[in-house]
């Protein structure tokens, strides 16, 4: 299956899925669809300290999609929120009187309401006596000396500015070169790449940097562009992507790395996709 149609048959589960829930699950199938679209929503009236923790969850999941490309932990708290709303929920709500009475308010304004209040607590947070002067302050020291501080940066930052220096060329001496060249490059983003490749996709063994990471792939091709395997296996995996790049992790193209890796192909005479 073409990687275009995975696509289409994943965005039409989606929809499918929760729509079978509310349509045909009854009350506890509409609970389940609810944490399935927000983890722990269809808790809150339940169990809202079992909702709380599944929320939290949803957060540290996604997070690590982001930053890891874990799309797998993502999807199994979305599922796992989901049965367990449907386990707990009972079949109806309890009745009051002759009627059965709904609340009143229900999960989704709470989520926003919960949201907008954490805001605004940012927003105000910001604008107290010394915040907003520290964050400046601490600003200004990350940035005060350049590229020498460089090895501050996380290891997918430092590819990124390793790509961007070697891409400048004659701009940036040749210390300040080999400096962040080491920093972008280096053993430090060849375990990383290691570690996310095990925990995102399971792969133990053989190349590191195979497939994705493709802020690191591009600087160790600006770096090194006489090193024809690489740039073959670069080349390889971005003409196998459906949009003509490596992805930087699983499931996600940061478009800054694409081009990064379009002008490090072309660098190297590969024909960019």
């Amino acid at each position: 299956m073409s990687v275009g149609r995975r696509r289409v048959l994943a965005v039409a589960l989606s929809l499918a899925v929760p729509a079978a829930l509310v349509l045909l699950g009854g009350h506890r199938g509409v609970h389940a669809a609810r944490s399935l679209l927000f983890p722990g929503a269809g808790l809150v009236e339940e169990r809202p300290a079992l909702a709380a923790f599944l929320a939290l969850a949803g957060a540290a999941a996604t997070v690590a999609w982001l930053r890891w490309g874990m799309d797998w932990l993502l999807v199994l708290v979305m599922v796992l929120a989901a049965v367990v709303s449907a386990a707990v929920t009972p079949s109806g709500h309890r009745a009051t009187g002759a009627l059965r009475m709904a609340p009143s308010a229900h999960e989704f304004p709470l989520v926003m309401l919960v949201f907008s209040a954490l805001a605004w607590l940012r927003s105000i947070t910001r604008r107290l006596p010394g915040v907003s002067r520290l964050a400046a302050r601490s600003a200004g020291r990350r940035a005060s000396h350049g590229l020498a501080d460089v090895a501050r940066l996380r290891l997918t930052d430092r590819s990124r500015c390793a790509a961007i220096v070697l891409l400048a060329g004659d701009a940036v001496s040749d210390a300040e070169v080999r400096a962040v060249t080491t920093a972008g490059t280096g053993p430090d983003v060849v375990r990383r790449a290691a570690l996310v490749g095990r925990w995102a996709r399971g792969r133990f063994g053989g190349d590191p940097l195979r497939v994705d990471h493709a802020h690191a792939r591009a600087a160790l091709v600006l770096a090194s562009p006489d090193d024809r395997d690489a740039v073959a296996r670069l080349a390889g995996d971005a003409a196998r992507s459906a949009i003509g790049v490596p992805a930087s992790e699983p499931t996600w193209v940061r478009p800054l790395d694409a081009v990064l890796v379009t002008l490090a192909l072309c660098r190297a005479g590969e024909p960019a996709a």
